[in-house]
């Protein structure tokens, strides 16, 4: 089943709630997955989980760990937290998993 970014990024807000609540991670961690496209990687930006609030947060990455502008996502975030976005330190772990 092939699902939509919208989806995934609904999903990936949900991991993140869970992983806290059950404090699997505590100040850092990431959650990514594969988009529908296959090129490219929606994952956590380099921020607590517990602080992320919406799934427009979620950052888009190629293969290659360059980060992918994705104004459609950004445009309902403020203009200062969408600036505050950046791509976890450990992007490779997810790109070569």
């Amino acid at each position: 089943m092939v699902h939509t970014d919208t989806e995934l990024r609904k999903t990936l807000l949900e991991a993140c709630l869970v992983l806290d609540h059950n404090r699997l991670i505590h100040a850092y961690g990431h959650v990514s997955v594969r988009s529908a496209d296959g090129k490219t990687i929606l994952i956590t930006p380099r921020k607590g989980p517990a602080l992320i609030r919406s799934p427009q947060e979620m950052l888009r990455m190629d293969l290659d760990g360059k980060l992918v502008p994705d104004r459609k996502a950004t445009a309902k975030l403020s203009k200062r937290l969408a600036a505050s976005l950046k791509l976890p330190l450990e992007l490779f772990l997810h790109t070569e998993i």
